[in-house]
């Protein structure tokens, strides 16, 4: 896909239908469905290791619009 997150995410509803769409990606990848507010659950899963310095997923988000329900 060479298209903005938001296109992308856009494109895969429209051709799943009815059923979910789901984005699989880096910390990158995740802040940018984030930030074009095109997430309605987010799955994390955290492996206690650290390459490099790590990144954090929440940090360059301004009020991410999240709510634990798990």
């Amino acid at each position: 896909m060479t298209d903005d997150v938001e296109s992308a995410v856009h494109q895969a509803r429209q051709g799943a239908g009815d059923k979910d769409v789901q984005v699989a990606g880096g910390t990158n990848t995740i802040q940018q469905v984030i930030r074009a507010d095109s997430i309605d659950e987010l799955y994390l899963h955290v492996k206690p290791m650290v390459l490099g310095r790590g990144e954090r997923l929440l940090e360059t988000i301004d009020h991410p619009k999240l709510t634990q329900v798990e």
